[in-house]
């Protein structure tokens, strides 16, 4: 019932509800263009800034690998193996599956067979020995057999020689487990990288006894070499490229003559008891 004195009120029209279809379409939008942005991201590769990932492999560059050589044999040579691919190296001069193999120095007394470590790079190989009687210096693999005489000499001793210069000096720079010594003296023995052999800059180089030069860059074209040995014994000149080696002088005693140096050549090795000379043009 009504109050007196006052007019009825007017019926009030009834409030219609928001639908929710509007906003359920909306958000349903947004988020298809928030997946689509990902997708578009992820397919394109990232930006050209650096990532900043600790975890991101580095980067790793290779030279090709040489071509497979010939099996041919020649008069003075050592028949070239197949080429094995370039190893591949970092930025900072690494292996990618670690850093390149540091120096390794020994010291003893008396005969010894030496293990050593990453024997399947090639390796510099500076020897001393202070006996009086014989000094020989093999490399064995992993079944103990010998693969290569370095040295053989008598008392003193002071050289250097080279172990895996090339492909074609050893089947596919077969892994070297050991060296071992024949010694009555105390001697010491140092593993360090080629690149650490003196260079051979201008046309002359001389020494006394046994060494490994590096060549600056390899040699290509009509290259000789004049050679003159002093010594008593064993005269030998051997040079390395990539995948082979040549013999080119292999005497006794006194020596007087040229030789021709192949192209490609990278390491000069020579063997000797007294001094030599080698002049290059």
């Amino acid at each position: 019932m009504y109050q007196q004195g006052h007019a009825p009120l007017p019926p009030q029209a009834p409030v219609k509800k928001k639908s929710s279809k509007l906003l359920g379409c909306g958000l349903i939008a947004l988020v298809g263009l928030v997946l689509i942005g990902i997708i578009v991201a992820a397919a394109s590769g990232g930006s050209d800034s650096p990532s900043s990932s600790t975890g991101s492999r580095p980067e790793v560059s290779c030279a090709p690998a040489a071509k497979a050589p010939t099996t041919k044999k020649a008069k003075g040579k050592r028949a070239p193996r197949v080429a094995k691919p370039a190893l591949c190296t970092t930025a900072s001069g690494d292996s990618p599956n670690g850093p390149a193999a540091q120096p390794q120095i020994y010291k003893g007394r008396g005969s010894k067979v030496v293990r050593i470590k990453d024997g399947g790079q090639p390796w510099l190989v500076s020897l001393a020995h202070k006996g009086r009687s014989n000094f020989s210096v093999e490399i064995l693999d992993a079944k103990g057999k010998d693969v290569d005489l370095l040295v053989n000499a008598v008392g003193k001793y002071k050289g250097t020689v080279a172990f895996n210069l090339t492909d074609g000096l050893l089947s596919d720079r077969t892994k070297i487990a050991a060296v071992k010594i024949d010694a009555d003296g105390a001697w010491a023995m140092k593993l360090q990288s080629p690149t650490a052999a003196p260079a051979w800059e201008g046309p002359v180089a001389k020494g006394v006894g046994d060494l490994v030069l590096r060549l600056p860059a390899k040699s290509s074209g009509l290259t000789t070499v004049k050679a003159a040995h002093s010594g008593s014994s064993n005269f030998v000149v051997e040079t390395f490229t990539d995948d082979s080696s040549d013999l080119v002088i292999n005497e006794i005693g006194k020596y007087k003559g040229e030789v021709q140096m192949p192209d490609d050549t990278i390491y000069v090795s020579i063997e000797a008891d007294g001094p030599w000379l080698l002049t290059k043009s």
